[in-house]
């Protein structure tokens, strides 16, 4: 039984071919590098969100203590801008849903509101 098939298919299957033996080859030659690239790029997906959390602990603490301690709201805002201050990688991307938490927690625990102007000065350095 004959078969025909064009060149296009012909050049079609010996490039799946090519790719895939080269596929095979860097698995088994490379792996421990590929694991090593793509764990970076977990890491650096990781970080922020751990930073994220690290950042909403700390601002709910001084909260609480605040609403515990009757503390003064610029007492409030200082401890505030100090926990803001030792994130400054999330500044750019969390800074309304930051804003809203502390807002959302004020609220929660029955503190004064602070205004927006006073949330856009956390951040400021």
């Amino acid at each position: 039984m004959s078969f025909s098939i064009s060149w296009s298919q012909y050049f079609t299957t010996l490039g799946l071919f090519t790719v895939l033996y080269y596929l095979t080859i860097a698995m088994l030659y490379y792996r421990k590098n590929i694991d090593r690239v793509l764990a970076r790029e977990e890491n650096r997906v990781a970080e922020p969100v751990s930073d994220l959390a690290a950042l909403l602990q700390e601002l709910s603490a001084a909260i609480h203590r605040a609403a515990a301690t009757g503390q003064v709201q610029p007492e409030l805002l200082f401890s505030l801008r100090q926990a803001v201050h030792h994130h400054p990688s999330l500044q750019s991307s969390y800074e309304a849903r930051v804003s809203q938490f502390i807002h959302d927690e004020l609220e929660i625990m029955g503190l004064a509101p602070v205004s927006a102007q006073e949330l856009a000065a956390l951040w400021k350095p």
